[in-house]
């Protein structure tokens, strides 16, 4: 699903069950690479190439937003072998045309890498995407988010 002019630490202050417990892979911050600070670093935020990963989450207002940012959900610490963003490119959105080859990429990559979740903000689009019919209804509820169905 997706959003029109919402934020990603709105929908987790919503429905916080999304990443609370769990591991979280960062791919894209602001079209780049998240750096924790030394306190993050501290609390177990690490980088290793491309990709930032969590400690897990404990306190859902502790995860750092900014834009352009790509998140996958993990019940469990995983490693990320390799992952292209696509929440980097401008309009990206799940309702491009049948096509387009971003959502055909983001669902590929998704297929092989098998998080449980998926957060992606881009210039206009909240997008989620879960394989957990739980968290699925929960985020869909937040109807004034401006939910668009993909």
């Amino acid at each position: 699903m997706q959003w029109e002019s919402a934020f990603i630490d709105t929908l987790l202050e919503r429905v916080p069950e999304i990443v609370h417990g769990r591991h979280l892979v960062n791919t894209s911050f602001d079209s780049g690479r998240l750096c924790p600070s030394e306190d993050e670093q501290q609390q177990g935020w690490r980088s290793v190439g491309a990709f930032t990963y969590s400690p897990r989450v404990t306190d859902v207002g502790s995860i750092p937003h900014y834009c352009f940012e790509e998140w996958l959900v993990f019940d469990s610490p995983t490693e990320l072998s390799s992952w292209e963003p696509v929440i980097n490119y401008y309009g990206f959105t799940l309702t491009e045309p049948p096509d387009d080859f971003l959502p055909a990429k983001l669902w590929s990559q998704l297929e092989v890498v098998r998080p449980d979740s998926y957060l992606g903000l881009g210039d206009r689009w909240l997008i989620f995407v879960t394989r957990s019919r739980s968290l699925y209804e929960q985020a869909l509820a937040q109807t004034d988010l401006e939910t668009t169905a993909a």
